[in-house]
């Protein structure tokens, strides 16, 4: 038990799906395993130190407690851009538009420690906005790492039996989405390598329907966490739809399983898969604006790569998770960031 933290209170509520509130659950679970109270905003006693996880609507109660003394860490995550360039949705415009100006305030004038969840996100703000004063440190997601997985050496002569996932929050279903997965799908039963394909997460009435020309696609939705991890599992390959990912937890929680990974070569997915946990591919355009095609059969063929040797890729993503995605790691990493804000 570390004896000069009694508290730390979150400013945000964990939600009950997506990453940031995996994040938080995973966190808090770690500080409390060490001996250290933790609380939501609402109902803090006398928190030592106030982590908030993006943004927040709390900023007056924030600035009340900075006042008091308090220390104040904020963890960023990347900015909202999609839904300020394509989307048609004035609701999420706004929403996305806030959130980011909140998250600006935040970092500019009350953190006392700013933690970026991967590089890509550090160079991100600090190419939008600059830099700031305080201290700060990129810290990555970390997920828990079963202490033995299934052997996967027999899947290389039968790698039809594969699956293949994508996991997120929510899945876009804009033109350019929709279309990319189709051309994909229709790539990999050409190639007759996946058996079946898995969607999870939030899908719209756009995706849904064009997913039902293809019989090995299963729309699955949204569902709970524990049952996510049924799908991420040996004899998979999970593919990243995501522009730019910030850190996602679904990709490190993949490949903790032994999932690789198959996506494109943006954002921090270089810096959670490297060079042997799967297959990226270079995309010509410009990421934050989609301004050219994805190479779909590109992506067929790293699937297809991936498949051929599925057993050294598999073993590859949970060496690079047990080394550097582990709960633990993610764990003690913050606890010394608190510690040394603290002592600051």
């Amino acid at each position: 038990m570390n004896k000069n933290i009694r508290e730390i209170t979150f400013a945000t509520v964990p939600l009950s799906a997506g990453g940031p509130g995996s994040f938080q659950l995973r966190l808090r679970s770690y500080l409390e395993q060490n001996g250290i109270k933790t609380s939501n905003f609402h109902d803090a006693e006398k928190p030592d130190c106030i982590i908030v996880v993006a943004a927040t609507g709390k900023v007056f109660r924030l600035l009340l407690e900075k006042i008091r003394g308090r220390k104040i860490l904020h963890r960023l995550d990347g900015l909202h851009y999609f839904s300020l360039s394509r989307s048609d949705s004035l609701k999420l415009y706004l929403r996305a538009l806030l959130v980011n100006r909140l998250m600006w305030f935040i970092r500019k004038y009350l953190a006392d420690h700013v933690v970026y969840q991967s590089e890509f996100v550090e160079d991100w703000w600090i190419r939008k906005y600059g830099k700031v004063c305080t201290s700060q440190s990129v810290i990555y997601n970390g997920a828990p790492i079963p202490e033995q997985i299934s052997d996967t050496d027999g899947l290389i002569e039968n790698s039809c039996k594969l699956s293949l996932i994508c996991v997120e929050g929510n899945i876009q279903d804009d033109v350019a989405t929709v279309s990319m997965l189709a051309d994909i799908i229709r790539g990999l039963i050409r190639e007759s390598k996946i058996s079946n394909f898995y969607l999870l997460g939030g899908v719209k009435h756009r995706l849904k329907k064009a997913m039902r020309e293809f019989p090995m696609v299963k729309v699955l939705g949204r569902i709970r966490r524990e049952e996510v991890t049924a799908y991420q599992r040996p004899g998979a390959i999970h593919l990243c739809l995501e522009f730019n990912p910030p850190c996602p937890n679904s990709v490190i929680e993949s490949l903790a399983n032994g999932v690789p990974i198959v996506g494109l070569d943006t954002g921090s997915l270089r810096e959670l898969v490297g060079d042997d946990a799967g297959v990226l591919i270079k995309y010509s355009g410009d990421p934050f604006v989609v301004d050219r095609p994805v190479n779909t059969a590109a992506l067929v063929e790293a699937v297809n790569t991936v498949a051929l040797n599925y057993s050294q890729y598999s073993k590859n993503a949970r060496r690079r998770a047990l080394t550097n995605f582990s709960i633990e790691k993610m764990g003690e990493s913050y606890l010394d960031v608190i510690t040394s804000t603290l002592s600051g």
